[in-house]
């Protein structure tokens, strides 16, 4: 009975989902994240198998095996477990207790660890690309490659690819899917686009002379849920807001 009282006194001191690390203690600036945040270290911010995601296991194992760190029960399960450690099988350096798909799976579904490392080192090289995305920063697009699912990252991934592709029009270097104010008097904005024939045009789209109390309701009475197409102005007039900051538009 007292056996079972004093599990039961220190189960209840266990936080209940984040990390507790005692003061003074140095930390990464991804533990001081999950600190501040109050998130487990099985909801791992960072991208599954790289190496930051290993790195603040393995920092947080250390910390926990000197007594410096209290755990939820999910996450000293973790830690008892391989998971952050390799060991030689057939020649090769493998990861221990992570699950994996056959590489042809990896390969159809695009989420080949090589795919997602290329993609990222592309938004290092290119960090204009960021903002072009919508997001604030790298780590931004790190959580939602982590936090969402196949069809995103492959939406992700083709929007990435359109912003890469410069192509000609009317013999002029032009960038894809990226939305420009127009100094014409028809149309507010232009964008050019490439048609599944691969000739590129220029679609002009959004009212000039639109007053504040005509975009009321404007996604519901257009049916933009409905607009994907983007070689029409519909799917852009529809989708304006994701370049709000680019083309300065304030509401």
């Amino acid at each position: 009975m007292m056996k079972d009282f004093i599990r039961y006194i220190l189960k209840e001191n266990l936080p209940k989902k984040g990390i507790l690390i005692k003061e003074g203690v140095e930390i990464s600036e991804g533990l001081k994240y999950h600190k501040e945040y109050d998130l487990p270290l099985v909801e791992n911010v960072f991208l599954p198998f790289s190496d930051e995601f290993f790195s603040l296991i393995n920092e947080t194992r250390g910390l926990w095996k000197n007594g410096l760190v209290q755990l939820c029960e999910d996450d000293e399960w973790l830690l008892k477990t391989d998971i952050g450690k390799t060991a030689m099988f057939e020649g090769d350096e493998v990861w221990l207790d992570i699950p994996f798909l056959d590489e042809s799976e990896l390969d159809e579904i695009g989420l080949h660890s090589s795919g997602v490392e290329s993609f990222l080192e592309k938004i290092k090289e290119n960090p204009e690309y960021i903002d072009k995305l919508g997001f604030n920063s790298l780590s931004d697009i790190k959580k939602y490659i982590h936090n969402n699912g196949i069809a995103d990252w492959e939406e992700l991934r083709s929007e990435l690819k359109d912003l890469m592709n410069e192509s000609k029009y009317n013999g002029k270097n032009v960038k894809l899917n990226s939305p420009f104010k127009t100094s014409g008097k028809l149309k507010k904005f232009a964008v050019y686009v490439k048609e599944p024939s691969g000739d590129i045009k220029m679609v002009k789209f959004g009212d000039p002379n639109n007053k504040p109390e005509t975009k009321k309701n404007f996604r519901v009475r257009h049916k933009c849920d409905t607009k994907n197409d983007k070689t029409k102005a519909a799917y852009w007039a529809c989708n304006i807001s994701k370049y709000r900051k680019k083309l300065g538009i304030k509401s």
